[in-house]
């Protein structure tokens, strides 16, 4: 098994949430984007969906004229993007 593919926990939950945003809602999740959609999420601008756990929180985020349900990591890292059906967006 070659060990390079998987660095570190935060790079494989990142590579994840590239993967799943690109494949269900399009879109290009970069360091921008991602730094952005997780300052939206600090500052109280997104809205909350449930509580997971004691770590991890799931947000509907307002970005670039559209709503994306995320999964989010108290240590500022957003997981995933979960499939659009499984919640209703509240606006």
């Amino acid at each position: 098994m070659d060990r390079s593919l998987y660095r570190n926990k935060r790079y494989a939950m990142r590579k994840h949430a590239q993967v799943r945003a690109m494949e269900r809602y399009g879109l290009a999740l970069t360091k921008d984007t991602r730094r952005a959609m997780t300052e939206i999420i600090c500052t109280g601008k997104a809205r909350l969906i449930d509580i997971q756990s004691l770590r991890v929180s799931r947000w509907w985020v307002p970005y670039a004229g559209k709503q994306y349900p995320v999964a989010f990591r108290k240590r500022h890292e957003i997981i995933t993007f979960l499939p659009e059906e499984a919640f209703k967006c509240p606006i």
